[in-house]
Parts: C-alpha cells; structure tokens; sequence
C-alpha cells in the first residue's frame, strides 16, 4: 500500500509541476535554481561563489553540444518562471542579463568547437 502512496505522489508532482525541472537537465551547482538546457552540463570545478555585504557573487560555467538560439529560447521560457525579468538595455552580442530582486544574472554564450560554453555570473545590484 505504501508503495503505491508514493507512486501517486509522485504523479502528481510530474503532473503538477511548472515544467522548469521537467525539461531542464541539472541546475548549477552553486545556485541551485537556475536550470542547465538539455544536453547542457555544468563544467566541474568552473564555480566560485562569494558572499559580499550587498549580496552574493557567482560565477559558472557549462557547455554542451546546442546552438545559441536553442539555448537562449530554454532562459528565455523559463528565467520568467522563476521570477527572473529579461534586462532589455543593450549589452555585447552573446551576452544575456536578467534581474530578480536584488541580483543580476548575466549570462554570455560562446561557441567552443561543436560546443556552445555557457557563462554565468549573479551579482547584487
């Protein structure tokens, strides 16, 4: 009986999720809220975090064999998910930034062989 409680359960969170962790394949290590694209892999060892008296510094990095386009369509589906705003002021191409309360994710995409190598960095404001 206990087994099939917990089968329930479980259907019903796949069913009733947002869908962020259902097409997401990981998250980053150090921020353990911000979804990795499918094929995508964080780097090991590329992650430094640092808290600072206005709020906590990142930075990660993570590649995998996807195009800049599949990748930015996967941030730009569900950053907003998790209340993450799309910053519209113009930055460098292959450079991305969102904001979410105090912090500020910038996020650069550059193409590595067949890879697309993802860079994070979250900062305070």
């Amino acid at each position: 009986m206990r087994q099939i409680v917990l089968a329930g359960c479980l259907g019903l969170l796949l069913a009733c999720g947002n869908g962020v962790a259902a097409r997401a394949e990981g998250f980053l290590t150090l921020y353990d809220d911000l979804p990795l694209p499918p094929s995508v892999h964080e780097i090991p060892g590329s992650g430094v975090s640092f808290d600072t008296p206005t709020g906590r510094l990142v930075e990660s990095y993570a590649q995998g064999p996807v195009n800049m386009d599949q990748a930015l369509r996967f941030y730009q589906d569900t950053l907003p998910q998790l209340g993450w705003t799309a910053d519209k002021a113009p930055v460098a191409k292959g450079t991305f930034r969102w904001r979410r309360e105090s912090e500020t994710l910038q996020l650069v995409f550059k193409r590595q062989g067949r890879d697309l190598v993802l860079w994070f960095t979250i900062s305070p404001e």
